[in-house]
């Protein structure tokens, strides 16, 4: 590929991150009206975050085990559909249960999503073009979870929380079109290898408790307590002995 064609790749790659990273903090801003409409107290709508961020954790080692056994463009595709289809599914959901749920596919759908973008560049772009490339990519991870509030804030004043999720449709939807038409195939790399279950279940693990001992920092506004102290300490003694395993 010459570096028009790599560049026009990349930029569709760029696309499909941009609502999973918008994602991480959007909906922080709509907390209250989402508490409000669904009759439910703050800090069990806090759990759409929390949620969210947990099941991108879990997922993310899953990335790299499915490029192996399957094509990485497809798997991009599937993720991205998820993505969508939990977007639709959480601006109708009713109540809170609900909305927790497409959240955590939402979020499993995004945790697949950030690392095959980087794995898929580097797949096809020419090791020449690979750095200013990557610059490209890692534009929407950086700034994607600072604009999320503002446009959050933008679509709560002018709609209603729904919409947080509802733009997130046609976004993912073009996403998938371009990718399907315009993204080359990423052939599998291993198909024999063996899925690292317990590494997988550390790393995915670890990374989960140290997110929520964090989180319950956050909801109980002090760093000083069990809950924290306990569930980062194993995330992090989880984390530790992925680093040693195998």
């Amino acid at each position: 590929m010459n570096f028009k064609q790599t560049r026009n790749v990349s930029l569709i790659l760029v696309f499909g991150l941009l609502a999973p990273m918008l994602d991480t903090t959007m909906t922080n801003i709509a907390i209250s009206d989402i508490g409000r409409d669904l009759h439910t107290t703050l800090s069990s709508v806090q759990w759409i975050i929390t949620a969210y961020v947990l099941a991108t954790s879990i997922a993310v080692p899953f990335s790299g085990w499915l490029t192996q056994h399957f094509n990485g463009k497809y798997v991009f595709l599937v993720a991205q559909l998820f993505f969508g289809l939990s977007s639709i599914g959480a601006a109708l959901s009713h109540d809170i249960n609900a909305l927790i749920i497409y959240r955590v596919v939402q979020g499993f759908a995004a945790g697949l999503i950030i690392p095959l973008v980087t794995t898929m560049l580097v797949s096809v772009a020419p090791r020449e073009y690979l750095q200013k490339l990557m610059m490209v990519v890692m534009l929407p991870i950086i700034v994607g979870p600072i604009f999320g509030p503002v446009i959050g804030a933008f679509v709560v004043e002018y709609g209603n929380w729904q919409w947080i999720f509802w733009i997130n449709v046609p976004i993912m939807l073009l996403a998938a079109a371009l990718n399907y038409w315009k993204v080359p195939d990423i052939p599998a790399t291993n198909r024999a290898a063996k899925i690292d279950a317990i590494g997988i279940a550390l790393l995915g693990l670890g990374s989960a408790a140290i997110i929520y001992g964090l989180s319950q920092a956050g909801e109980k506004a002090t760093f000083n307590n069990a809950d924290t102290w306990t569930y980062v300490g194993l995330g992090l003694l989880a984390v530790v002995i992925y680093l040693f395993w195998g």
